[in-house]
């Protein structure tokens, strides 16, 4: 897409970003409402979204990405650059069943809107995020000792697997921790760090 029609339809870069940003949230929230409904996220609803971003990416006039302070397109490779790099950053915690595909896939989602670069800070607010309603859901249900427990079972799992060895009874106690909607987590990650960024940069 040409920059003269881009300015036709959105008027200005900095409202190009924010209708892309505004795209990602409503995604994020459908996301969310459906793991909090359903407990899953569809697949529909991730890869339609991962092409969209991609399709976005390609076709809108380039910059450094939508939330930066030159905003446009980081081009078909940004894009899938972001959603490789969102798909591996929770793969380890899908082998040891902390977290659903659907989880996975959608930070995927997120990496292909946001670039390689930001999918980072929006994964360490996803974390936050995440961690906190854990401790809500926890103290909630009764299971906060059972959820430290395997935390710690978790960070014990990630060393040795790397080593290519077994803690004992990681398993038992991973299937039976407190179930996250971690889809509420990823939306409250990738908004609150989008808006945050919005309002460095000035978009709005």
């Amino acid at each position: 897409m040409s920059t003269e029609l881009a300015q036709k339809i959105f008027g200005t870069p900095n409202a190009m970003a924010l209708c892309v940003l505004a795209v990602l949230g409503a995604l994020v929230l459908v996301a969310a409402w459906s793991d909090l409904r359903r407990q899953r996220i569809p697949n529909m609803l991730v890869v339609s979204g991962m092409l969209l971003a991609l399709l976005l990416h390609g076709v809108l006039p380039g910059g450094y990405g939508f939330l930066s302070g030159v905003p446009g397109g980081l081009g078909f490779l940004g894009s899938l650059n972001g959603l490789v790099f969102g798909l591996f950053a929770l793969l380890p915690f899908y082998v040891l069943r902390v977290m659903g595909a659907g989880d996975v896939k959608l930070l995927a989602m997120v990496g292909a809107f946001v670039g390689p670069s930001d999918i980072w800070w929006t994964l360490l607010w996803t974390a936050i995020a995440g961690g906190a309603l854990s401790v809500v859901l926890a103290v909630q249900r009764g299971l906060l000792l059972s959820v430290m427990r395997n935390l710690r079972l978790m960070f014990r799992s990630l060393v040795f697997t790397a080593a290519s060895s077994k803690v004992e009874g990681a398993d038992r106690a991973l299937v039976t921790a407190s179930p996250v909607p971690y889809g509420v987590a990823i939306a409250v990650g990738s908004i609150g760090w989008g808006i945050y960024r919005a309002q460095l940069f000035g978009l709005f």
